[in-house]
């Protein structure tokens, strides 16, 4: 078990700072227990730069912010060998949920302040760039998108639109032809939605867990879905056995598992989602995994740890 000081890295934008404002936030990490060497708000620009030239003789590092931050933080600093930890600070939280690590606040800090160890995990490759959790193809991004463009509306407003969009896009007449080689052997489907997982997802199996959770990080395996309903009724079933935790029993999503996936398509490039942020790759796609390449701490009181 090791204590020692925290160099703290804060998304400044993230979505629990733009809540509960700068000012708490600062409050609730310094009156903890936590040993802080220093404590840094930052928007994702300088938070860039600074991992990028950080300095590993510095203490201990967290980096506060969604799935999106911790990604870029991955990228950062996985060739320094440099470990870091995760305060949850985004909508989703879903590394920290498959660390173990709380998603409240408070208690994240706490964790910390009593101890933790390092743990080394997987990382899902695409191409040239370098996934957490999952990438996405079909309607992930494209409901990321449409999030984006309707941030404004409030809650009420929003959550009808998105589920309208959402059925919109698992449309039949949206499916998606795509070419999967998964290992040796090559497919082709039709698909709403292609996910590649960092490792297997299973359905959580209470609420705390989400609907969504990977027990294991170190089993260098691909996790591979395509969801393919065809009527209203597919769609409409999906979607709600999604929101129970019931999903993998569908039969209108197929699953496999690989150490290394290439999946082609039609035009030149595709929108993809790696999580939680978008971007247009070039065609083919090649996932991989990195085994046990990124070091990670963790509260000694995190599950598996």
């Amino acid at each position: 078990m090791k204590k020692n000081a925290f160099t703290i890295y804060i998304n400044a934008n993230s979505g629990t700072v733009n809540n509960l404002g700068k000012d708490a936030v600062e409050d609730l990490i310094t009156r903890s227990e936590l040993e802080i060497k220093s404590l840094h708000f930052l928007d994702t620009e300088e938070l860039s730069k600074r991992l990028e030239h950080h300095d590993n003789s510095e203490a201990n590092i967290l980096i506060g912010g969604g799935d999106g931050t911790i990604k870029l933080a991955a990228e950062k600093l996985i060739h320094q060998e440099q470990a870091f930890g995760i305060l949850p600070l985004g909508t989703m939280n879903l590394m920290a949920r498959d660390l173990g690590i709380a998603v409240e606040l408070d208690k994240a800090i706490q964790s910390y302040a009593q101890g933790f160890n390092v743990r080394h995990i997987d990382v899902g490759k695409v191409n040239d760039d370098i996934f957490l959790c999952c990438t996405g193809i079909g309607t992930m991004p494209e409901a990321s998108v449409y999030r984006e463009h309707n941030r404004n509306d409030a809650q009420p407003i929003l959550i009808p639109k998105m589920m309208a969009y959402i059925l919109d896009q698992l449309d039949k007449s949206n499916h998606r032809k795509l070419t999967l080689k998964v290992g040796s052997h090559k497919k082709r489907i039709k698909t709403a939605a292609l996910i590649v997982s960092n490792n297997i997802y299973e359905a959580g199996q209470n609420l705390n867990e989400g609907n969504f959770i990977r027990h294991h990080l170190d089993q260098n395996l691909l996790g591979i879905y395509s969801a393919r309903p065809n009527t209203f009724w597919d769609k409409v079933r999906l979607v709600f056995r999604t929101s129970l935790g019931q999903w993998k029993d569908d039969h209108s999503l197929d699953q496999w598992s690989s150490k290394e996936l290439e999946v082609g398509f039609e035009g030149q490039n595709a929108l993809i989602s790696l999580d939680g942020e978008t971007q247009e790759f070039d065609k083919p796609l090649k996932f991989s995994i990195l085994p046990k390449s990124l070091p990670v701490i963790v509260p000694q009181s995190a599950q598996g740890s």
